[in-house]
């Protein structure tokens, strides 16, 4: 628990998640329990991964320190952008925000109506991004009064995006549903190729791929294979190996019906959602399903995929005129599973007038208030939960007395 991997997953977390997907993203680590230490295979063992590893991180460590961005950008280190943008992000706090995930810069650039560049939404350009948003956090006047760890709380907490929607067909024409919901699981059947932790790019993955296929469809030396299957299936099976802790999965059966929806999550002896069985040759993802009632939809053509992702804007449109609980209402009931928690809160709240929900971004603070909320109001029989409970956001710069000075009674 003292190594790099563990430092920049786990005890950094508070500043700058970079958890889902599985621990392939790192060069090196060690596993709970297991006494070996896993390596990529274009190292001979794991002292020269090490010192690549080492070599790498002075070389982003001195461009940072000298303000080298683009170089910075360019640089290819044998770690995962992802990675390169966690590291300088912790050793210049004063220069970059505690962010990684380009999709997630993006977001907040678009949120906030930043223009950003055409070139950088073409490739990876994880630091270029940071700085650009870093660079205008610096340049508001509202918003250079907060400390950049502030800044980056204050954009999770507005602007909600660490999650995806993912469509996942259980088979044809659902075959393998009763099994998936039973075992709380989403499977894929791909056999070509094996356990998918076992590949560190898509590019390995894409030969192993093509490999399996000609060897399982006994294609002769010269045939030609369709590129377009292969690259739509690995591409498919590379997504649902990356799917993280806390994504939204829906189950189909064609083009036309929900058979449920759920919630992806790692289990404790686990690095990610996703294992493979080896005995079945099934990839899965463990799911906690929670709302299971099957419905119809208006047709979807690209539903036709085995695998495919969603925006919030699409998934939204699924379900909001049907009796599927909304994206958050899905997210609560994982978070809140226990009526005794809500419970305890209303006592709290019966002694004490008020309670303070408090902790980093993205642990269900806004979510369990909106849940208490309702459950409350339903426990005393208050009918209008629109007019008796009401959501307001106060801006970290906003004071106390700005607050209380600005109201004086009447009588």
């Amino acid at each position: 628990e003292e190594g790099l991997s563990y430092w920049l997953e786990f005890k950094t977390r508070k500043i700058g998640s970079i958890k889902g997907g599985t621990a392939r993203k790192l060069v090196l680590y060690k596993s709970k329990g297991k006494s070996e230490i896993w390596h990529k295979s274009v190292f001979e063992n794991e002292y020269e991964a090490l010192e690549a590893v080492k070599t790498d991180i002075m070389a982003i460590y001195n461009l940072a320190l000298n303000s080298q961005y683009r170089e910075l950008d360019e640089y290819q280190t044998c770690f995962s952008e992802l990675i390169k943008t966690k590291i300088v992000s912790l050793y210049f706090p004063d220069k970059f925000l505690i962010t990684s995930k380009d999709k997630h810069i993006m977001e907040f650039l678009r949120k906030l109506n930043i223009e950003i560049p055409s070139y950088l939404t073409q490739g990876s350009h994880n630091i270029l991004l940071n700085r650009l948003l870093f660079e205008r956090y610096k340049e508001n006047n509202l918003f250079n009064k907060m400390h950049p760890y502030e800044f980056v709380y204050f954009l999770y907490d507005v602007f909600p995006i660490d999650r995806n929607y993912w469509k996942i067909a259980p088979g044809p024409q659902a075959s393998n549903w009763f099994e998936c919901f039973e075992e709380s699981k989403i499977s894929i059947y791909w056999t070509e190729v094996g356990d998918l932790d076992n590949f560190q790019s898509k590019e390995e993955l894409h030969f192993a791929f093509v490999e399996g296929y000609k060897k399982e469809n006994e294609i002769q030396k010269g045939e030609i294979i369709e590129n377009r299957s292969i690259n739509y299936a690995v591409r498919a099976i590379w997504n649902f190996a990356s799917i993280e802790e806390g994504d939204i999965i829906i189950a189909n059966k064609g083009k036309n019906r929900i058979l449920g929806i759920g919630i992806a999550i790692q289990k404790d002896n686990q690095e990610s959602p996703y294992f493979y069985e080896k005995n079945t040759g099934f990839h899965s993802i463990n799911v906690k399903w929670i709302d299971t009632e099957e419905r119809i939809i208006p047709t979807m053509n690209r539903w036709q995929k085995t695998i495919d992702e969603l925006d919030y804007e699409m998934f939204y449109n699924l379900i909001k005129d049907s009796d599927v609980p909304k994206e958050q209402e899905i997210i609560e009931t994982t978070i809140v599973e226990d009526i005794e928690i809500f419970t305890k809160m209303k006592k709290l709240l019966e002694k004490k007038k008020q309670i303070i929900l408090f902790g980093p971004p993205g642990t269900g603070k806004t979510y369990i208030a909106r849940n208490f909320s309702k459950w409350f109001v339903e426990e005393n029989e208050i009918s209008n939960i629109d007019e008796q409970c009401r959501f307001i956001t106060f801006h970290p710069s906003y004071a106390y007395e700005d607050f209380i000075e600005g109201y004086k009674p009447v009588s």
